[in-house]
């Protein structure tokens, strides 16, 4: 089959068909947002599938706020932060770059922390664990932490963290993971109506939106 890939896509809506087509055959409508267009996104501004299957992670309660008005009481994003390593950044030494390190402090000085290497061998530092219980902080672009967070998180945690605010090249991430009211496990629905074709997949917890696509 032809599969064209849309990258750079900004959704703003999925659209049911329209009243009186309600069939097994009906299909739904992307529309994207006009910012598309200057990411680089190829796709139009609007196209019909016959299937839609969801992997949005938290931003999925927004997206789907028609379809799924009480998605966002079983859906709940907790916010985390990164530092990435660029030009100037020490590096990993090669035969230990597919590590991943796991920070845990038991004196709570600094919340958990996690270590890896970007594709560059650069060191890559994520944290946090900020709640967000409404549909508007679930919706990116999520911005990066403030001072006091940013000194709890990564300054006083692990060497590496610290090293990174230091340096001026560093970027500074932020992300939503999407996490189900029963816990660190899948959120997968099949809708039904209007919404026969829609699929929902995400969840998975502290995982991120990274296992929706397995």
């Amino acid at each position: 089959p032809n599969v064209q890939l849309g990258l750079g896509c900004d959704v703003a809506a999925v659209e049911p068909p329209a009243p009186g087509t309600w069939d097994a055959d009906a299909r739904l409508r992307v529309v994207l947002t006009p910012a598309s267009a200057a990411a680089g996104c190829e796709l139009p501004d609007s196209r019909v599938f016959d299937r839609v299957v969801v992997a949005a992670a938290a931003a999925s309660v927004p997206l789907l706020a028609k379809a799924d008005p009480l998605l966002g009481n079983h859906l709940v994003g907790i916010k985390g932060y990164g530092l990435s390593g660029a030009a100037g950044a020490p590096k990993v030494p090669p035969n230990q770059s597919g590590r991943g390190l796991h920070f845990m402090d038991k004196t709570r000085r600094f919340q958990a922390a996690y270590a890896r290497s970007t594709e560059d061998l650069r060191v890559k530092v994520w944290g946090g664990n900020d709640v967000s219980a409404t549909d508007v902080g679930a919706k990116p672009p999520y911005s990066f932490c403030g001072p006091d967070a940013a000194e709890r998180i990564f300054r006083r945690g692990p060497a590496c963290a610290g090293e990174l605010m230091d340096i001026g090249t560093t970027e500074r991430l932020a992300g939503m993971r999407p996490v189900p009211s029963i816990g660190g496990s899948p959120l997968i629905k099949k809708y039904t109506g209007a919404w026969g074709n829609l699929f929902l997949n995400t969840g998975y917890g502290y995982n991120g939106y990274d296992l929706a696509w397995f």
